[in-house]
């Protein structure tokens, strides 16, 4: 039963998150409750799941990729609803359904709660011997508090607090398989309104936060496993034409990077690590080495073996290990073409988008489209994903979304 469960789980991570692996040199990054990392939004996954910056219409991305937009200089009180198939291509059972609330009273001060729910479908667990021993349906929770703050009326900060709970398997043996663990979050937003002319203006906004930096979580077996800490750092223009008649016509053009702060694993051999940093280390030191602790590419010999140095570390190809650092790196563009009609307070918007991860790292790459339809505090959004990779687990996602507004001003 150990041996089935642990297969599974890790299995399951590596195959959700990190699905096409191709035949070069890879070392993917793996992590504990890899759900952190997968987005739950309509509005931001249309535009390649940029979330760290939004338009000022956006007002959900605040929820979940940087606590810093829930003030921005606007009173608000809404809700919304999200819900994502996932992984259809592949499995029949495994959604996501998001919550949250948001109240900005003054829009100098923001507040939220959200929560997320993860059902990943139906597992049959056996015995060694193969005795079914039942069925169960693994789930996770986060619920996470936020709050931001203006202290220009450009700049916003903004904190967070989450809560996080994984349960992956029925008790059995005297384990639960049960990890729980939370997180801080922390971002930073800031404005700018560039007048061209009257019917004209300009708006710069960029953004960053690092998100789930927390302690490590266990499922048992004495392994504990990071969660996935990530900086994400962003920027957004938008061009606001202003028409004859009110009505609004709204460009957005964004780009986003993230790297996730967790070690690298190194290379190892027979006798241990060859190259790299061993990642048994502390968060702090985790998140702090993980700009410097890739291990590169190795030099192989003819038959394929690594070639050691006196010292019995490995030689590793002049250049890759900064090569390795900046593969690292997830890179996003998005952009979003919204029309808003005065008259009838009514706002149509199509996004596009576009999600790119080197294949040494797990290769996710698709395209992603949306559209949105606004009429006075409601809102529906839907977002729709496009593999470029052969059967990837992401390739026709959907993610549905409903917001209301019940005051904004």
């Amino acid at each position: 039963m150990i041996f089935k469960f642990r297969f599974i789980f890790f299995s399951a991570i590596f195959i959700l998150l990190f699905p096409v692996i191709t035949k070069a040199q890879t070392n993917a990054i793996l992590t504990a409750v890899p759900g952190l990392l997968i987005n739950e939004n309509a509005q931001t996954g249309g535009m390649g799941e940029i979330g760290t910056v939004a338009t000022e219409f956006n007002f959900n991305a605040a929820y979940l990729q940087n606590p810093a937009l829930l003030a921005r200089n606007k009173k608000v009180i809404a809700g919304f609803i999200n819900y994502t198939p996932l992984f259809r291509s592949l499995v029949p059972d495994i959604n996501l359904v998001n919550i949250g609330l948001l109240f900005s009273p003054d829009g100098k001060n923001g507040f939220s709660y959200a929560m997320s729910y993860s059902s990943l479908g139906k597992i049959t667990f056996t015995s060694p011997t193969g005795t079914p021993l039942g069925e169960y349906r693994p789930f996770e929770i986060y619920n996470s508090l936020r709050y931001a703050r203006m202290f220009s009326t450009n700049f916003s900060l903004g904190l967070g607090y989450k809560s996080i709970y994984s349960k992956l398997g029925p008790d059995f043996m005297g384990n639960d398989y049960k990890g729980m663990s939370h997180a801080a979050d922390i971002g930073f937003n800031y404005t700018s309104i560039m007048p061209v002319d009257e019917k004209k203006d300009i708006r710069l906004n960029i953004g960053a936060s690092a998100l789930n930096l927390g302690p490590k979580l266990t499922y048992g077996f004495g392994r504990y496993d990071f969660v996935p800490s990530v900086l994400k750092i962003a920027a957004m223009v938008n061009i606001n034409l202003y028409l004859v008649n009110k009505d609004l016509i709204t460009l957005s053009f964004s780009y986003q990077a993230q790297k996730l702060l967790v070690p690298t694993p190194p290379i190892r051999d027979q006798n241990g690590i060859v190259a790299g940093t061993d990642p048994d280390i502390g968060v702090v030191a985790g998140i702090l080495g993980s700009f410097s602790d890739a291990p590169g590419i190795p030099i192989r010999d003819a038959n394929g073996n690594f070639i050691y140095n006196p010292d019995n570390s490995i030689q590793i190809e002049k250049g890759s290990v900064l090569k390795e650092e900046l593969h690292e790196i997830i890179h996003q563009f998005g952009i979003e073409s919204r029309y808003s009609f005065s008259d009838i307070d009514l706002a149509l918007a199509y996004r596009a988008g576009y999600f790119h991860e080197y294949a040494s790292k797990g290769n996710r790459k698709y395209i992603t489209t949306g559209v949105g339809i606004q009429r006075k505090a409601y809102c529906i959004d839907l977002a729709y994903y496009i593999s470029v990779i052969a059967r990837h687990p992401m390739g026709n996602t959907t993610v549905f979304a409903f917001s209301y507004q019940l005051f904004r001003q």
